[in-house]
């Protein structure tokens, strides 16, 4: 397993780096962590990719970021992992269809972890994924586009996903792109 470290190297003996180097490896080190990490990342990207499909925008830009460390001044912040989209260098026209699908994208994870592992809606990731689609939400509002408000938008996008995760296919899917990631990003073996 790997962490990437984006900081200036003369901050490898900082002292809160390295509590967050800890940190992030106790986290890491958590089996059911890791299992809940790739599960709720490869739900978004499932959705993301359906939505890049619809755009006709390159699927390849939907990728998995694995652990990272970053650095702003002298604080530190550990993300375990995160899918990266072209949605925002993207410019595109919002609809309601699409908007729908990028909210399907953002509440994906915690649909996941609420519906199949009974995590507890504070711990599912819905505020970091809230962040995410705010700004898309905003844009969107600023065009022709049907208004929708963020709650009623939101509680859509969840039950719409809630509906996709009975059909067998995709929980299928899912759970295997899932596996691949944590084989992959997570694994002890193998890795320098």
């Amino acid at each position: 397993m790997k962490i990437d470290l984006q900081i200036q190297p003369e901050m490898l003996t900082n002292p809160d780096f390295l509590d967050s180097l800890h940190r992030a490896c106790w986290q890491l080190s958590q089996p059911k962590m890791v299992h809940h990490l790739c599960l709720h990342e490869a739900g978004h990207m499932l959705y993301f990719q359906q939505m890049c499909l619809e755009l006709k925008l390159d699927i390849e830009e939907i990728h998995f970021i694995g652990p990272t460390i970053t650095q702003e001044g002298e604080k530190f912040e550990f993300t375990p992992a995160g899918v990266a989209t072209p949605f925002k260098s993207q410019e595109f026209l919002y609809t309601s269809e699409n908007l729908l699908l990028l909210a399907k994208g953002a509440v994906a994870g915690g649909v996941i972890l609420r519906d199949w592992e009974n995590v507890p809606i504070k711990e599912s990731g819905d505020s970091e994924d809230d962040e995410v689609l705010k700004p898309h939400y905003d844009k969107a509002m600023r065009q022709p586009i049907q208004a929708i408000t963020w709650g009623k938008l939101w509680n859509d996008a969840r039950e719409a996903v809630h509906e996709d995760l009975q059909q067998k296919a995709i929980e299928q899917r899912i759970r295997k792109d899932a596996a691949e990631l944590e084989a992959k990003h997570f694994s002890l073996r193998g890795s320098t």
